[in-house]
């Protein structure tokens, strides 16, 4: 797995390349490149999002990516076949880290 820090480009971490265009730093509109970008490069650009935070957030979607897909489907195909848009409508689903099986309980 790539070790992330706020340094580490965007683009080079493996894990989590089917879920980029989800990612809230992209969009239709965007202006970056998220491929080439870095957490400190979009602080940088967007002083509010602090870097260390977007690292540690790219660190649990690698490890979530790693063990099982993190992104749900919020509408059936049959619901998209009305509109489109619906076939980008998703959920990310992080499972809590939990330091005993007592506690390792379900959370949407």
């Amino acid at each position: 797995m790539t070790n992330i820090t706020v340094d580490t480009r965007i683009g080079d971490i493996e894990e989590i390349q089917p879920y980029m265009k989800y990612l809230l730093y992209t969009g239709e509109n965007s202006e970056f490149a998220i491929e080439d970008q870095t957490p400190a490069k979009l602080h940088q650009a967007v002083p509010p999002w602090n870097d260390e935070s977007m690292a540690k957030g790219l660190i649990r979607l690698q490890q979530v990516a790693v063990q099982r897909n993190p992104l749900y489907d919020v509408y059936t195909k049959d619901e998209c076949a009305d509109d489109i848009k619906k076939e980008d409508v998703k959920v990310f689903h992080f499972p809590a880290e939990v330091e005993n099986e007592k506690h390792n309980k379900p959370f949407i």
